[in-house]
């Protein structure tokens, strides 16, 4: 932008004028966007989400501005970042004397864009929006009528003057104006060569606005979020035929596709008709399972949906149809891994590891097998519960081999990893002969000391003996 310095000045003493308003202007509707073809004709953006070097569209659109077919207006766009610093700033003027087109149409709109640059840190950022109304129908009115006088007394004029020659003239009036093309304004210079603005415009310390926030995210993960934030798959019923006022268990999967938390919700339908709707909160990119129950009493055959309610959510094969039945239902038992823990992150080879698995029966009472899947060996349990009884279910190992070892639940995303390491050796005690021996060492090495002991008194009593007989 030119005069960068100058304009983010002109920028705060635009703020400055804010403090005393006049009556707002009706609406002004703003939205991100990916095209834009006309007024109200565009194409959202799929999230609020731009990573640097991407393009932010900001559809902006002032509503009910038209006063007498004509359009006055400023538009200020004031971007912050997520430390409240000014990072960019956009100035737009539009005057049209004849708005064009429909000539009943009362909205405009500009389109701000920016290429988001390399060095603009990630987080919230925050666009405040100014629409400036610079004109009003009194006014226009007035203008119009000052115009229309002056043309008459022009005719007049001109028809006195030349009424002796009998000259017919095509004559330019005053009244046909073109509408003057939108144009991008640096500051605020009037875009009207005219005098009919100084009758038209009013002084914008005093002039109507409008305020609107949007807010958006630079987030250099945001070029791997697909179009839909949330995804719900893989449908489940417990069971598909069940007697009248029989409770059927039933599940969905649900995803957050984004690196920020949160909540999907989605409605569950029988036969196109709402029965409860449930929402559920995930983390960043996580995926969870979500039971629910359902119930009919009427006999016959039934379809049971799910409607994503969260905005930019996909659903994949949402839909299944179950029977109720005269006769109660055979339900068979259905074990559902909720949680897998492990009782020693760190274990010796030979030493006993339990793993522990929390079941839930979602079906019928009985025993069904749950399998873990050990490194590459598959462990076979039968669980045995009542119907929606959680249970916890163990398996021990005893690992000779020393290594990582990976738990998995088939079909899950549960998985947990231990690691074995080598016992250390125990050298054996010595045998009873080993030890009478080292102790017969010992005396042998106890004698021989007093042995020498003995030698070197003697001889010492010798040469005692010895000095004394000489002397």
């Amino acid at each position: 932008m030119r005069h960068k310095v100058s304009t983010t000045i002109a920028l705060f003493m635009l703020i400055s004028l804010l403090a005393m308003p006049a009556v707002a202007i009706e609406n002004v509707n703003a939205r991100f966007v990916t095209n834009v073809r006309g007024i109200q004709d565009y194409d959202l953006h799929w999230n609020d989400r731009f990573p640097p070097n991407s393009t932010l569209k900001l559809y902006i659109e002032a509503q009910d501005v038209s006063h007498r077919r004509v359009i006055a207006l400023d538009y200020v766009l004031l971007i912050t970042d997520p430390e409240g610093i000014l990072v960019d700033g956009h100035f737009e003027g539009k005057r049209y004397l004849f708005y064009p087109g429909n000539p009943s149409a009362t909205n405009d709109y500009i389109v701000y864009s920016k290429e988001i640059p390399e060095e603009w840190m990630d987080g919230v950022y925050t666009a405040d929006i100014y629409v400036f109304d610079l004109t009003n129908d009194s006014m226009v009115d007035n203008a119009f009528g000052v115009v229309k006088t002056n043309f008459i007394h022009s005719v007049f004029a001109f028809v006195e003057k030349n009424a002796s020659e009998n000259i017919t003239t095509e004559y330019e009036t005053a009244t046909t104006y073109s509408p003057i093309t939108t144009e991008t304004i640096e500051w605020y210079p009037d875009t009207w060569d005219s005098d009919l603005a100084d009758l038209i415009l009013i002084n914008r310390t005093n002039a109507t606005f409008e305020h609107t926030v949007r807010h958006f995210f630079v987030d250099r993960h945001a070029s791997k979020y697909p179009p839909d934030r949330f995804h719900i798959e893989d449908l489940r019923l417990a069971c598909k035929e069940a007697a009248p006022g029989a409770v059927i268990n039933a599940s969905v999967n649900v995803t957050n596709t984004y690196f920020e938390a949160g909540i999907v919700g989605f409605s569950v339908e029988i036969d196109n008709t709402t029965v409860s709707n449930l929402s559920v909160g995930l983390n960043a990119t996580e995926r969870k399972t979500v039971n629910f129950t359902i119930s009919n009493d009427t006999v016959g055959e039934h379809i049971i949906t799910i409607v994503p309610s969260t905005p930019r959510t996909l659903g994949f094969d949402l839909k299944i149809p179950f029977t109720i039945t005269e006769e109660e239902a055979i339900i068979p038992p259905t074990m559902v891994v909720s949680d897998l823990q492990i009782d020693k992150l760190r274990a010796l080879t030979g030493e006993e590891v339990t793993i522990t698995l929390t079941v839930t029966n979602t079906g019928g009472s009985g025993s069904a097998p749950v399998k873990i899947k050990v490194n590459d060996e598959i462990l076979t349990r039968m669980a045995i519960a009542n119907r929606s009884e959680t249970i916890d279910l163990l398996f021990n190992l005893t690992p000779v081999d020393p290594g990582d070892y990976r738990v998995e639940v088939p079909g899950t995303d549960l998985a947990k990893l231990f690691f074995v390491e080598e016992r250390p050796i125990e050298e054996e005690p010595p045998s009873l002969v080993e030890r009478l021996d080292e102790k017969a060492e010992e005396q042998k090495l106890k004698l021989r000391a007093i042995l020498i002991l003995s030698v070197i008194v003697v001889l010492l009593y010798a040469l005692r003996t010895y000095l004394r007989w000489k002397s």
